[in-house]
């Protein structure tokens, strides 16, 4: 293969879980073993993009080249890169951007890592570095009588919390207007959840979309450990392929795991998260019975991708999985095809900014795949983060909405229409219902959604009581609501492309009274005077009869 310029970056272990937010004095426990080795195209094929006609032949070369720098490397490449880290190196998987992951065979403390990436920095051809580090899922803990983040206003009726008197006003996000639903739901959108994965809720099973082979979406975690997958034969190299199929195993972290796996060492023991699932329910929730919810689009069709398993708090993922996942939901992942590609990716995970070692801007990773997929038509969803009144802007990819036309960042909102306490804020995108940050049947309400009841592995709980329904608060919820009024917006008009989608969901947004701009205790963040709260209704209909071109 080609030796052409290396891009290397710490393959990603991230917390993938609702009610933990990551701080940085935890990452640095963390063992730095791994990196993404990105290889940029030679000349020649540098050439072949630069006369690409359309965007259509610049992903289909792109595919092309990229395939051609995802193969093993020789022997001398894995001495050069041994000499680099002064120790041995072990080619461990390929990188959907075009490259490989390298592992190293001892721990690097962060201090050597970034001795190491220095070294790298310097190789003929080598055209950046980059550390990257954790990432959380940004979930904190109706159907009440309302499902108030469905509704415009609606009134509390009492029985669900002591926190609120009867007939409080509640504000949500317009898909209902107290007469008649939005009258696009989602028919025709595909929809990828990038998360934990899914269980086979009967509230939403029926719009998961199923691959050619039966199974639903695929799986991107590269280590058997943290995938939950592990053989004994297996156990010495950690190696897990690709594979149709994103069901949710867990992504608890049991006794054993602390004890056989060494990068669990530091670890507590920590139940499964099953956070796609609830993702997943407030996007396509059908509701089947009084007890259930509906989602925001339930007409749409989701496809799950599995890139969180085991891991810090309880879930992890790794750049790697996610960046070759996004590449797979949005159709051009370069060597897996997917028959059924994304036009909307929900990403409710975030990661320090700092992190990577960049400074405030884009990682650059992230920037790549956001810009690939832009060519395509398709827009992500992102979270704030939960860092109690933090700006958006030490969280990635949230940063990313200032340097991409694709990304939407989203804050959280309680039901009296507060930002929320954990929420960050800033200049975001847009905000949305959230939750309270208190959720225990008495201080208030999440979002009503689905969930599965085991403590650890999927299989544990068969019956019917097994899929439940609870309250999930955090802006991991928030998120999934603009993704479903998205795919609504979809539904009226195909055609849009993600600028036109963002330039909609801001003019359409309901403006924030000044008071509310931040957390109703007056300790956190502040939203930006120019951010609205989502508006589904008006967003579906300017969305319908959009024409203009966009003017930003």
């Amino acid at each position: 293969m080609i030796y052409s310029k290396l891009k290397i970056s710490v393959r990603l272990m991230a917390a993938l879980v609702g009610c933990f937010t990551v701080q940085n004095s935890f990452a640095e426990q963390l063992p730095h073993n791994e990196i993404i080795v990105r290889f940029e195209p030679m000349p020649a094929q540098q050439k072949l993009l630069s006369v690409a006609k359309n965007h259509k032949e610049t992903i289909a070369d792109l595919k092309i080249i990229q395939v051609s720098l995802m193969q093993k490397l020789s022997e001398a490449k894995l001495k050069m890169l041994s000499a680099a880290a002064g120790q041995p190196v072990i080619d461990f998987a390929p990188y959907a951007l075009g490259g490989r992951v390298i592992k190293f065979k001892q721990d690097l403390t962060k201090e050597q890592m970034l001795t190491v990436i220095s070294r790298i920095k310097k190789f003929p051809g080598v055209a950046a570095v980059q550390e990257n580090s954790l990432i959380s899922l940004d979930e904190i803990v109706s159907l009440n009588s309302e499902q108030w983040e469905l509704y415009d206003k609606s009134y509390y009726h009492g029985g669900r919390s002591e926190a609120y008197k009867l007939g409080t006003e509640f504000f949500g996000d317009d898909f209902f207007d107290g007469k008649s639903f939005v009258n696009y739901t989602g028919k025709g959108v595909v929809v990828a959840v990038l998360d934990s994965g899914y269980t086979p809720h009967p509230n939403f099973m029926n719009h998961l979309q199923a691959n050619e082979n039966g199974k639903y979406g695929y799986t991107f975690i590269e280590n058997c450990v943290e995938r939950g997958s592990c053989l004994s034969s297996s156990k010495d190299n950690f190696y897990a392929a690709p594979s149709p199929d994103a069901l949710d195993l867990g992504d608890f972290i049991s006794f054993a795991d602390t004890y056989d796996y060494k990068p669990f060492k530091h670890l507590s023991t920590t139940s499964s998260s099953w956070h796609g699932t609830h993702v997943t329910g407030i996007i396509i929730g059908q509701h089947i019975d009084n007890n259930s919810n509906r989602g925001g689009a339930s007409d749409a069709m989701v496809v799950p991708v599995r890139i969180s398993g085991k891991g810090v708090g309880s879930g992890s993922g790794r750049l790697s999985d996610i960046i070759a996942g996004m590449l797979w939901a949005g159709g051009i992942h370069p060597t897996i095809s997917n028959p059924h590609p994304a036009r909307v990716l929900n990403m409710s995970f975030s990661n320090f900014t700092n992190n990577y070692g960049e400074g405030s801007k884009c990682p650059e990773e992230y920037q790549k795949a956001f810009d690939e997929l832009n060519l395509v038509g398709v827009i992500a969803v992102v979270t704030a983060g939960n860092n109690n009144g933090g700006d958006y802007k030490i969280k990635s990819p949230a940063i990313c909405k200032d340097f991409t036309k694709n990304v939407i960042t989203v804050a959280a909102l309680t039901p009296l229409g507060y930002l929320a306490s954990y929420s960050n804020g800033g200049n975001v995108t847009i905000a949305a219902s959230g939750g309270d940050s208190a959720i225990n049947g008495i201080d208030g309400f999440g979002v009503w959604t689905t969930n599965y009841n085991a403590r650890e592995q999927y299989g544990k709980c068969r019956d019917a009581n097994c899929f439940e329904y609870g309250w999930k608060n955090g802006t991991s919820m928030a998120a999934p609501l603009v993704t479903a009024a998205i795919a609504d917006m979809l539904s009226a008009n195909p055609s849009l492309q993600p600028e036109q989608i963002r330039s909609i969901l801001i003019a359409s947004a309901k403006p924030i009274p000044a008071e509310k701009r931040v957390p109703r205790n007056g300790k956190g963040g502040q939203l930006s005077d120019n951010v609205g709260r989502l508006d589904v209704i008006k967003a579906v209909e300017m969305a319908k009869n959009y024409t203009l071109p966009i003017n930003n």
